[in-house]
């Protein structure tokens, strides 16, 4: 869940590992409020990202946020519905399990820390992706 404190600058909302060398995972939202999810492998020197075409620029409301990896397909959801993106980068390989530079409300990538401008709670990392059930079923569980 996560509650913007402004709109119109980039707000990482999860980071694992280093952005620089492909070994990492991001959530954030871009200075033109898109959503944008990332997925990268060091090993194959690879990334696939998602932009979502839908913007989010609400700041009064608590919003339900999720992104999902599988075998190259990223799929983003807010309060429970999936948002239709566009797809950056060919890599379709295994998400690397990464143990640095974990961040909640921060994305590291290699120089600087991007921050998020707001209030974020009850924050889940899965090690697989939920189905879009699953994930309707915990935005009404939780809202």
């Amino acid at each position: 869940w996560i509650k913007r404190g402004g709109t119109g600058t980039s707000d990482a909302i999860y980071g694992l590992g280093n952005c620089s060398n492909y070994k990492y995972q991001a959530f954030y939202i871009l200075s033109d409020n898109t959503i944008r999810a990332d997925f990268g492998n060091q090993t194959d020197n690879g990334y696939r990202t998602l932009t979502t075409t839908n913007t989010l620029t609400d700041t009064t409301s608590w919003h339900h946020i999720v992104a999902t990896y599988n075998a190259g397909t990223i799929a983003v959801y807010v309060d429970g519905v999936s948002w239709a993106g566009t797809y950056g980068g060919a890599w379709t390989g295994a998400v690397v399990a990464e143990t640095t530079y974990l961040r909640i409300g921060g994305l590291w990538n290699g120089a600087n820390v991007a921050l998020f401008n707001g209030l974020i709670d009850d924050v889940r990392i899965y090690n697989r992706a939920l189905s879009a059930e699953e994930i309707l079923q915990h935005y009404n569980k939780t809202k």
